[in-house]
């Protein structure tokens, strides 16, 4: 018999289900990333709409005035309110500081994703006026 040159059917066979499990590897790596990122994003926009808060809070004159609150409606991440599919729910609550000029004001940003549902916490002490 002759030799032949080339691969058999079966190396061929092996050599293309080791790719494809390698291939498979990288689109679950790649599908991980994406569920990461978007979990970042969402993480990253209530922390903002926490924080815009707090300083909108900490900016009034007479802290007497601040009362515990939230937004009538859920928010988007340009805090423009929804009637419909909610994205984000803010709230605050205000309590004594420790002294009688401040007050301590938390900030909860409330939100449910794909991957269930998630809450960012804010906490401040102040005395208005930016303090």
């Amino acid at each position: 018999m002759k030799r032949s040159e080339g691969f058999t059917l079966l190396e061929v066979l092996v050599a293309v289900s080791i790719f494809a499990i390698g291939i498979l590897a990288v689109a679950s790596m790649q599908l991980t990333s994406i569920q990461g990122n978007a979990f970042g994003n969402e993480m990253t926009t209530a922390t903002f709409l926490a924080q815009a808060q707090l300083e909108r809070m900490k900016n009034v004159s007479d802290v007497s005035t601040l009362a515990t609150g939230g937004d009538a409606n859920p928010i988007d991440e340009n805090e423009i309110p929804l009637v419909g599919g909610a994205i984000y729910n803010r709230s605050w609550t205000v309590a004594a500081g420790p002294s009688a000029d401040s007050r301590q004001v938390t900030v909860t940003v409330n939100w449910s994703s794909g991957m269930g549902n998630h809450a960012v916490t804010l906490r401040t002490i102040t005395r208005g006026n930016g303090e």
